[in-house]
Parts: structure tokens; sequence; C-alpha cells
């Protein structure tokens, strides 16, 4: 975020220096970063399906997989340049014991449903070097008489003891696709509990 700060300020200069520099448009988006067998980034998957040749690629990358980031880009077309790329959390939907795990307070920011992912914006208090840890608890499924039923996950944070100084932005990316085998896409949905230091925030989609 650093980088992207000086480069705009950068740019801002030269602008008015010159008449005719143009900003570049910057973007900043969730997406899916696809590594090729040697483990550079060479393509980047947005949530709406669209995928682009990344033309400054990251490298010392795991070969051959696909991982989430934030990401902050320039568009040429069918090609991006990053500015940025920060990984995200990816927790699993999986089934803990109560007594397991901790769902401490967070500040929730924002929360949206993508073809592929169940995104959440949150921040949360803590250290700058601070531990925290987080997951995606299945609560149980909800059952209806038209044949319908919702998945209950409530999000996991284990605070670890960590005070609560400063305030960090974290994403998190629920990943929806394996679900399928327990959901059918556009009769069921998927229900979201966010612990908050006031009350429980609850969120359903469509899945």
């Amino acid at each position: 975020m650093i980088r992207f700060i000086l480069l705009c300020g950068s740019l801002l200069f030269l602008a008015c220096e010159e008449e005719q520099a143009v900003l570049p448009a910057y973007r900043t988006e969730l997406a899916d970063l696809l590594t090729d067998r040697e483990g550079r980034g060479v393509k980047m998957r947005l949530d709406n399906g669209k995928e682009y040749a990344v033309l400054n690629p990251p490298a010392q990358l795991p070969a051959d997989t696909l991982s989430r980031v934030i990401s902050v880009f320039t568009q040429y077309d069918d090609q991006v340049r990053l500015a940025d790329c920060v990984p995200v959390l990816t927790p699993h939907v999986s089934h803990f014991h109560d007594d397991r795990v901790k769902y401490d307070p967070v500040k929730f920011v924002a929360v949206s449903l993508a073809p592929n992912y169940l995104n959440l914006l949150l921040d949360v208090l803590g250290t700058v070097k601070g531990t925290h840890y987080f997951g995606a608890n299945e609560i149980g499924y909800q059952s209806y008489p038209n044949g319908t039923k919702t998945l209950c996950v409530k999000l996991i944070h284990d605070q670890n003891a960590d005070s609560e100084d400063y305030t960090r932005r974290v994403y998190l990316s629920i990943p929806l696709r394996p679900l399928d085998a327990h959901l059918v896409k556009g009769r069921d949905s998927i229900q979201i509990r966010v612990q908050q230091y006031q009350q429980e925030l609850v969120k359903t989609f469509p899945f």
C-alpha cells in the first residue's frame, strides 16, 4: 500500500508539471492469481469471471496453484499491470465444537457474495505484531417445508490474547465450491454470522 501511495504521489506531481500527462486508472479488486509451472503469477481472474494476463507477474510463488489476493492494478484491454498484490485468507467451512473455538468480536465493514466466494471485510483490533486466527464454523443446516435449506456458518476469530491497540483491515474469502455437494445453486442459501462488539451480525445470501 505504501508503494501504491508513493506511486500515485509521483504521478500526480508529473501531471502538475506536464498538462498532457494522464493518471492511470488504478483499480482495487479481490481476485484469483493463477501461477504457472515456474511459480509466476501469470493470470488474474476477477470475481466476474474475466481473466487477464499479468504484464509484470510476481515470482517465487507455489507452482501451478490458485491464490486469493487483493490486487491493485491498471488494465490494458485483456492485460493488467500489478501495483500491489496481497494474499487473502480463505478459511474453508468446517465443523468445530463450540468449546474448541473462539468468537472474539470484530468490527464488521462489508460482506459480498461472488460466484465462488463469500467475501468479508473486517476491522480487527490488535497490535502490529499480534497473530490472530480465523476460520468458518459450520453451525448446521436449517431445512424448510418447501424443500430448501440454509447452511449456517459462523466466523471464528481467536484474538490470541492480543491487546486492542490498533485497527487492522482484514479481507477474508470463504470458498463456496466445496459446498456444491451439500447445497443446490438457485435453491438453497448460506448464512454468515459475525460476532461484533455489541451484537451478532447475521446475513443470508442465495447460494
